[in-house]
């Protein structure tokens, strides 16, 4: 038996590669714009080229680099670009300073050096002494990889850390202004011509013009944004009516991340972590009163779904007065506005269900329209029922007064209880102070500074808990108190004697078309009124006289349905309004 005869025949990539010069590139990063890192992006860029040259085996390809840009994303375009050649065989060895500055996300790292392997492509680490095909490196490869992550979370622990002890301080975090305030010096300063921007676009929305409207008016004035273009749109609009930064309220925290590194997002903040919340951190633009009688106006034109999602529903609220305070009894859609023989000495404005309008009768057979003729009438026979009746007092200067001097008197218990709670914040901050100062001292350990710490900050979140709820019921209260103002001095002026849309807006929340009256009747042309004075609530309903004239009347029941109160009051109204035939 011949002996036998092993021969060894190497892959042809090999072959050829041994034949060769190996193409050898660099990846170098740098995080910051800042001088200092500049320099230091220069300078990687040198050693590494004179690093290859210097080697007669390689073939020099390049430094590919990415300046100012986080090692925690693979939005890189040079690190992409060499990928995508090393990939394709342009690339077969690639120089780094260390895994961090390959990327600083442990799946990232893993997946693209899964990509380079699968290429026959190798990787040197210098500061771990460390290459990608070397099988003796696997497993440190696969700890240094997990350690390089938790350095980058603890670097943005750290981070967070000193940005949650500036926003406990009421130190502006960030360099978001908004439109209307340049930043100078870390503070709020209030720009002159973009604040009257501002005011404009407060007051057209409380005029009634929607979002995408002003929109457009900003655009043919030519008004520049705060990024400097002439494109204005609807949420842009709605984004300034929302921001709390215009009455002078510095409020931090509003988005908070969820998830760990890897799955980690940015979502609004509804309580899923701790707010900071400054009352006069800056001089403000808009007054309190108009921006809470802004965002009055934006909850009434938004729905909630079932799932939390939230939709406006008014694009052409500016159209009329009564855009989205019309519902439908029978179905509970909206009413919306119709112009018939338009364009004719006849043209007349009517309102009707919107479920007929896009359904069809069928969909909603009992709802009727209705002139906004008779809606305006009826809402002064309304308005001058709740003045005139004695047995009522509902709008009366006296009844107004004391609504006022209660809100008055109710303000100052609540300033004295946020005096309170403000000493306790400090006391609280004092002590996070002192505990701090014992940590640096080496008088506690890290562990007790932390479980301290953590029973401090419980308090400090109650505390401000406690501070935005007092916050907001004295607001709910300023705001009554200037409402039941504010009612009184348009009565007083007269204005109750014919339609007027301020106190149409201060008094009537909704007006239910159509329904059952009080004793059962069903009259699809009723009204049924819900006030915002006091929670009031009370009808009106029609009669046909001998004439075929339909006539308004208030229906037997006006019915305080405040939760408070707990009292009903009845009273029989029975004056009359005429209005035109039907």
């Amino acid at each position: 038996m011949s002996t036998k005869k092993v021969e060894i025949i190497e892959p042809v990539a090999q072959r050829i590669e041994s034949k060769k010069k190996l193409n050898v590139c660099a990846y170098a990063r740098v995080s910051t714009g800042s001088e200092e890192q500049k320099d230091s992006f220069i300078s990687q860029k040198e050693y590494y080229e004179e690093l290859i040259r210097s080697n007669s085996d390689y073939n020099f390809v390049g430094v590919f680099a990415d300046e100012g840009i986080s090692g925690t994303t693979d939005k890189r375009p040079g690190f992409q670009r060499m990928i995508r050649l090393a990939e394709q065989g342009f690339i077969d060895i690639i120089y780094t300073k260390s895994l961090s500055r390959f990327s600083r996300n442990v799946m990232d790292l893993k997946k693209y050096c899964g990509k380079l392997k699968d290429h026959n492509v190798d990787v040197i680490f210098e500061t771990e002494n460390l290459r990608l095909l070397d099988s003796s490196g696997a497993l440190l490869f696969n700890i240094l990889s997990a350690i390089s992550e938790m350095e980058v979370e603890n670097t943005r622990e750290r981070v967070n850390w000193k940005m949650q002890i500036k926003m406990e301080h009421g130190e502006l975090v960030g360099q978001a202004n908004p439109l209307g305030y340049d930043v100078v010096d870390n503070q709020l300063i209030i720009n002159k011509e973009e604040a009257e921007i501002v005011r404009y676009i407060f007051r057209r929305y409380i005029e009634g013009v929607g979002g995408s409207r002003i929109a457009r008016e900003l655009c043919n004035m030519g008004v520049k944004t705060k990024k400097g273009n002439v494109n204005w749109c609807a949420t842009t609009v709605i984004g300034i009516i929302k921001n709390e930064k215009y009455t002078g309220v510095l409020l931090q925290g509003k988005t908070c991340t969820v998830g760990n590194t890897v799955n980690k997002k940015r979502i609004d903040n509804n309580g899923n972590a701790r707010k900071y919340k400054v009352e006069n951190h800056h001089e403000a633009i808009i007054d309190l009163e108009t921006w809470m009688k802004a965002q009055e106006i934006l909850e009434k034109r938004c729905i909630t779904y079932a799932d939390g999602r939230r939709k406006g529903t008014t694009r052409n609220s500016n159209l009329s007065i009564f855009t989205s305070k019309l519902v439908c009894a029978y179905c509970g859609k909206n009413y919306v506005k119709r112009i018939v023989h338009a364009g004719t000495k006849y043209a007349k404005v009517k309102w009707n269900c919107s479920t007929k309008c896009k359904q069809g009768k069928s969909q909603c057979p009992y709802s009727k329209a209705i002139d906004e003729d008779y809606l305006r009438q009826a809402v002064v026979m309304q308005i001058k029922s709740l003045i005139d009746d004695d047995s009522m007092f509902y709008l009366s200067n006296e009844r107004l007064g004391t609504i006022l001097k209660q809100s008055e008197k109710n303000i100052d218990l609540i300033e004295e209880q946020i005096n309170k709670c403000n000493r306790n914040i400090e006391t609280i901050k004092k002590k996070k102070s002192k505990l701090f100062d014992l940590l640096l001292e080496d008088n506690i350990t890290e562990e007790q500074y932390y479980s301290r710490s953590a029973l401090l900050d419980e308090e400090m979140e109650s505390s401000c808990k406690m501070m935005d709820d007092l916050s907001a019921t004295i607001n709910y209260e300023g705001q009554k108190g200037n409402t039941a103002l504010q009612i009184r001095r348009l009565i007083n002026e007269g204005k109750a004697e014919g339609f007027n849309e301020d106190l149409f807006n201060y008094i009537i929340d909704k007006i239910i078309i159509g329904g059952k009256r009080l004793d059962g009747t069903d009259d699809p042309r009723s009204l049924h009124f819900d006030l915002n004075v006091n929670n009031l609530q009370t009808d009106m309903v029609t009669k046909i006289d001998e004439n075929g004239i339909v006539r308004y009347t208030c229906d037997s029941d006006i019915q305080n349905v405040d939760i408070n109160s707990g009292e009903d009051t009845n009273s029989e109204l029975c004056t009359f309004y005429n209005v035109s035939p039907c």
